[in-house]
């Protein structure tokens, strides 16, 4: 059931040119995606830096260290250990692996779609949870290019708000769910590429009971590597 944490960061680091893994890889992440640049760069010898809210759960952070990364406790929320990854990737020529809102950690996680629908070839519904939008960017993107009928169904918790929130004309981070905070600016980022193609996907979220239809869930560039 983790097998989602390798996908997107493994396809990432792999693609790393020379230059870039010899520089090393940072990160930030709230759990999932820090083990997954972590145990992938250790697999291949590459250096990571995890960026990690200073509130992230204790098992998430001892599991990246325990794949060999380096753990940097940042106070505050996910902005805030984002914020410390993007001045240390200047500051020290780390290369970035971006958690949700890169064309290469998209198209890994849309290997999941494409599982599916091999194992699954009448598959007419898929529910895909979200956190920052790669899971479901590239599960989506994936299904609707071979199986363009399949609704595709983006689950989240009911005090969020936070899908409406990556829809133009709605703001990010007003969630009535504190824990969720972290996670507002996130799937803002992740459901807001911005496309170079005209293919729009269908994202139905149901808050508090109410079903909102989005038709700008797009995965930036993805068909080139899928």
């Amino acid at each position: 059931r983790q097998a989602f944490k390798l996908r997107g960061a493994y396809n990432k680091i792999r693609s790393l040119t020379p230059e870039e893994a010899a520089r090393g890889v940072i990160a930030c992440s709230a759990g999932n995606h820090a083990q997954g640049i972590a145990l992938s760069a250790s697999r291949l010898g590459i250096k990571a830096v995890i960026c990690m809210p200073a509130g992230a759960p204790i098992s998430k952070v001892e599991a990246t260290r325990g794949y060999g990364a380096e753990v940097v406790l940042v106070p505050g929320v996910y902005d805030d250990a984002a914020a410390e990854a993007e001045r240390l990737t200047k500051e020290q020529g780390y290369t970035f692996a971006h958690p949700f809102n890169d064309p290469l950690v998209i198209a890994g996680q849309g290997t999941i779609g494409l599982e599916i629908l091999e194992q699954l070839p009448d598959v007419e519904q898929i529910v895909v949870p979200i956190g920052g939008g790669g899971l479901i960017g590239g599960i989506a993107f994936a299904v609707k290019q071979l199986k363009p009928d399949c609704r595709i169904v983006g689950v989240q918790a009911a005090g969020g708000h936070l899908g409406r929130d990556a829809v133009p004309g709605h703001d990010a981070g007003h969630t009535g769910l504190k824990r969720c905070r972290d996670h507002a600016q996130a799937v803002t980022l992740g459901l807001r590429r911005s496309p170079h193609d005209d293919r729009a996907i269908q994202h139905e979220q149901r808050c508090t009971g109410i079903p909102v239809s989005y038709t700008h869930l797009r995965a930036h560039e993805t068909d080139q590597y899928l």
